[in-house]
């Protein structure tokens, strides 16, 4: 932002003038507009963003190329090992929900009752594919005897009352990442700021934590 503002303040033309408002106008909707503060609402930033790097690159490389040029390298070093680093680890969480989506399956294979599940992203997104349900919070479906899978690091969830519970089973999976794009604990919130004020964090992550219970009575607001 201070970038596009001295852009504009240096050239006050009409191009300096849409990068200014194009980099503002993002920032301002991802801060205050947007019902949460997320890495995809700041997306819109990067083509004003590498136009701005690349003008100001232009105007120092000319006074001097040399030092210029190795900290150029640099900087695209660093950036570019961090980014393989964050997108790794976020690979590996998606990894993780489709193998935590089978294990639920497994779980529950060959046994009376429908499956469903709590959460959002891609867990969703293989449980459906494997044909569970999603469970309405506001107006739960499930019956006796049917099954509830939870996420605990995903979204919209609720604990299910132990009176209301039978047979159930904890587990966790390790993704083994050096990097964390969501988590709580650590203030990451790659997707949604509910997380953390952080959009990544880097050092060993924590594992996956699921739960796969099986209802007595039927469930309740």
């Amino acid at each position: 932002m201070t970038l596009a503002s001295s852009d504009y303040w240096e050239k006050r033309d009409a191009v300096s003038a849409l990068l200014a408002l194009w980099v503002w106008g993002t920032f301002i909707f991802a801060a205050f507009v947007n019902y949460t503060v997320n890495a995809r609402s700041v997306l819109p930033l990067i083509p004003p963003a590498g136009i701005l790097i690349a003008r100001r690159v232009e105007k120092s490389v000319a006074s001097d190329f040399a030092k210029m040029r190795w900290k150029l390298a640099a900087a695209l070093v660093l950036s570019g090992g961090i980014s393989l680093i964050v997108a790794g680890a976020d690979t590996a969480l998606a990894n993780s929900a489709r193998q935590a989506a089978g294990m639920v399956m497994d779980k529950t294979r060959g046994k009376t009752g429908e499956v469903w599940f709590e959460g959002h992203w891609g867990f969703q997104y293989y449980m459906e594919q494997n044909g569970a349900h999603t469970l309405d919070l506001r107006l739960p479906q499930a019956q006796p005897g049917d099954f509830i899978a939870i996420p605990w690091n995903n979204i919209q969830l609720a604990d299910i009352s132990p009176q209301m519970t039978g047979w159930r089973e904890d587990f966790d999976l390790d993704p083994r990442r050096w990097a964390s794009t969501i988590d709580s604990d650590l203030g990451a919130g790659f997707y949604s700021s509910y997380w953390g004020p952080l959009p990544f964090v880097i050092g060993p992550a924590r594992s996956e934590h699921y739960s796969v219970l099986q209802l007595l009575a039927p469930h309740s607001p």
